[in-house]
């Protein structure tokens, strides 16, 4: 999926993330600099283009990314939302999700804009403004595969190794 994430004056930054079980591997590219990070329970690895180095440290499995946050917005997506259908074409639904009461966590967006594909029922996307930042998850994929969200020092020949577990 790309997650694009909207902050006042800085702009928009875009991530094309992975996810399979606990393994994570993003893209971003910011102020002209890439990294990619992959993640597992225990160790992450940040490479970045631009000093041609990975990074290797220690994770707390605990402490989930804010991407892995982000993610949440997905799972039980309605639960805690009363949700309406705004809009309906011939190939999706455009439903506005809005906080009900019984939702008391103060982190969660007060309305989430969801769009799902007919047919499929898979989500198209999904837009939050939480805190005045906009995050929009689309382009959402299936079929990740364990090389995709697996870091291999043998694609990085010849960049530094910072380890700093």
């Amino acid at each position: 999926m790309t997650m694009d994430i909207k902050i006042p004056i800085l702009g928009t930054m875009s991530t094309v993330a992975w996810s399979l079980g606990d393994k994570m591997r993003m893209e971003a590219e910011a102020m002209g600099k890439k990294i990619i990070t992959w993640m597992d329970n225990d160790t992450e690895w940040t490479y970045t283009a631009e000093d041609n180095t990975v990074t290797i440290q220690n994770r707390d499995a605990k402490k989930p990314s804010s991407e892995q946050e982000n993610m949440k917005m997905l799972d039980s997506v309605t639960e805690g939302y009363d949700v309406f259908l705004k809009k309906e074409t011939d190939q999706a639904w455009y439903l506005q999700c809005k906080k009900n009461k019984s939702n008391t966590n103060k982190d969660d967006p007060k309305t989430m804009d969801l769009v799902i594909a007919k047919g499929t029922y898979h989500p198209i996307s999904l837009s939050a403004r939480v805190s005045g930042i906009t995050v929009t998850m689309r382009d959402l994929g299936f079929n990740v595969n364990e090389k995709e969200v697996t870091f291999n020092m043998a694609d990085y020949p010849g960049a530094i190794i910072v380890d700093q577990r």
